[in-house]
């Protein structure tokens, strides 16, 4: 079964590449008169994993730290304990994602590699097979000309939410989110063996839970194209589609009834739909979060467009707005090229959102810099087919089609993401330059007793620094596991106490071992406070690249108390 599997995803993502660069010599842009585009997408997919290696796979791999639930993996790597991953993974309904890691620890002992890079490779590789199979979807269901597939797998490439992925938790997340679409294509496949291949590929996609819905509005998309393309579903169509639903379904209810949830996790992922006016009314502010991206997205092209429009009336007293909307894109034969990719990208923008905001799960593009953005990994092909299915209605309007700034509009989109991508990205990376100064501020000074230990970092105002996060860094100044610690930006401010902690008590061993604390006792509350400015852009470039950094971060302790004033300071947190 394994060789099957592995015959049909090298044929799919070599063969079809050798495929897919002797269609492109004839590629045209929309489809009916030649293009030089058509050569330049020639070599487009080699151009895509190109993109997708130096804008996200060389970040990944040069990132000296991991970060937030990263950590945690990274240190059960680094001290080959995983029983908190375990019980974590387990309890949580990530059996499969603790199967995976289990594998990896043991190939990473049996090699040498460091485990973190291979969970790395993982996301890597699997972010490029999004990418691919995203120039499948477009030109095979939405039937894009290869130009603008291309343009929406260069979307995909670009897309923000990639920047999550410097924690190596997020590995299952992406891969999750590759297999729905390969094993959706495969299924789709005229062979029974394939076709049964794809189903258990779709299975085991399930472990991102929102791949229960999300799939079965992607086998809507696949039937709907039916209807429009070959005027009527055939049998194997429609057997099709209601395979995937009763399959999502099955495994949806054996999930809940089976392999539920335990512990603080008793209630992850439980869906709260109510029929109150409030809780409605929140989902759907909820909704509109997702929005964000169709909606700028659709902005900056228009911004573009109606720039492109003024620049037209300035320089040929003309109006591109002439080509007459409705002999353009709203006859027969327009609304299948540029209309029905806009609905499909949306309608599956919206079920890609849908199981994250019923379980209260949001994401926002003010938290572009946080971790919440993960959520929006699914919405990576549908935001890519909108952004180029948009781009080409505006790049081909009739009058824009003999201007050379045609191609602006996705250039502009393309800029835009890409931009947002890379601030993201570099501001975990300058976060992580700070942290790494801190532990050498950390090291210069005493181990402080063990109990709780607050940072007091004025230079990390806002940011949301998990208590398990500040542990690591702890770990990695002394080799200790002795605390409970947080970050905070004032000395007014306490730190969190998780509601599993109680400090009288003895901790679990599990909850230990996950959050980096297996030697902490409740002896002493000690303040440190950490100070020195952030480092420059051409330091945090270096050091990135394996120099070291100046000892510019100072630590110093400001208050040890134990004992007696310890335990009363820790009861009123």
């Amino acid at each position: 079964m394994a060789a099957v599997i592995f015959e049909s995803v090298c044929s799919t993502y070599f063969g079809e590449y050798c495929f897919m660069r002797s269609k492109a010599a004839t590629t045209t842009l929309s489809g009916d008169t030649p293009s030089a585009a058509g050569y330049i997408a020639t070599g487009g997919m080699a151009a895509l994993f190109a993109m997708s290696f130096l804008l996200i796979g060389l970040p990944l791999l040069l990132s000296p730290f991991d970060f937030w639930d990263g950590r945690i993996l990274d240190h059960a790597l680094d001290t080959n304990q995983i029983l908190g991953v375990q019980n974590w993974f387990t309890t949580s309904g990530w059996h499969l994602q603790y199967l995976v890691f289990a594998g990896v620890q043991k190939l990473a002992n049996a090699t040498g590699l460091p485990g973190d890079t291979i969970l790395r490779l993982i996301a890597i590789g699997s972010l490029v097979g999004v990418v691919f199979e995203t120039v499948r979807f477009a030109e095979n269901i939405v039937r894009m000309p290869r130009f603008w597939a291309l343009g929406a797998g260069a979307l995909v490439v670009v897309f923000p939410a990639w920047s999550t992925l410097l924690s190596s938790v997020l590995f299952m997340y992406v891969l999750c989110s590759w297999l729905v679409l390969l094993g959706l294509r495969i299924l789709h496949d005229r062979t029974l063996e394939k076709s049964l291949m794809g189903g258990i590929i779709l299975i085991i996609s399930f472990q991102l839970n929102s791949n229960f819905s999300f799939s079965i509005a992607l086998a809507g998309a696949y039937f709907a194209n039916a209807w429009v393309y070959k005027g009527r579903p055939t049998r194997a169509d429609i057997a099709r589609f209601a395979s995937v639903i009763a399959v999502s379904v099955i495994c949806y209810i054996t999930l809940k009834t089976v392999f539920t949830p335990s512990g603080i996790y008793a209630d992850y992922n439980q869906i709260e739909i109510t029929l109150s006016g409030g809780t409605l009314l929140h989902m759907g502010a909820e909704m509109l979060r997702y929005m964000q991206y169709p909606v700028g997205i659709a902005a900056v092209l228009l911004a573009v467009f109606v720039s492109l429009e003024m620049l037209a009336r300035l320089r040929h007293r003309g109006n591109m707005l002439d080509g007459s909307p409705a002999k353009f894109a709203f006859t027969s034969a327009g609304l299948r090229t540029y209309v029905w990719p806009l609905l499909i990208a949306v309608f599956l923008i919206g079920s890609a959102a849908f199981p994250y905001v019923i379980v209260g799960k949001g994401a926002d593009l003010r938290l572009l810099f946080d971790w919440s953005p993960r959520h929006t990994f699914p919405m990576a092909l549908p935001v890519g087919i909108f952004a180029a299915a948009l781009a080409r209605l505006l790049c081909e309007w009739p009058a824009l089609r003999r201007s050379p700034f045609r191609f602006a509009p996705l250039v502009a989109i393309l800029v835009v993401l890409g931009g947002m991508q890379t601030a993201a990205i570099w501001d975990k990376l300058a976060r992580s330059a700070y942290e790494a100064g801190m532990i050498g501020g950390l090291k210069n000074i005493d181990a402080p007793p063990p109990g709780l230990v607050k940072i007091i970092v004025p230079n990390f105002a806002g940011r949301n620094i998990r208590y398990y996060e500040s542990n690591w860094l702890l770990y990695q100044a002394y080799g200790r596991e002795d605390w409970h610690s947080g970050i905070v930006d004032d000395a007014e401010t306490d730190i969190a106490i998780p509601a599993w902690l109680d400090v009288n008590q003895p901790i679990s061993p599990a909850y230990a071992s996950k959050h980096i604390m297996r030697g902490f006792r409740n002896q002493c509350a000690t303040d440190l406070e950490a100070n020195g400015q952030p480092y420059s852009a051409d330091i945090v470039f270096k050091w990135i690249f394996g120099a070291d950094l100046p000892e510019t971060v100072s630590v110093e302790a400001v208050s040890v108390k134990c004992g007696s004033n310890a335990r009363a300071r820790i009861s009123s947190l």
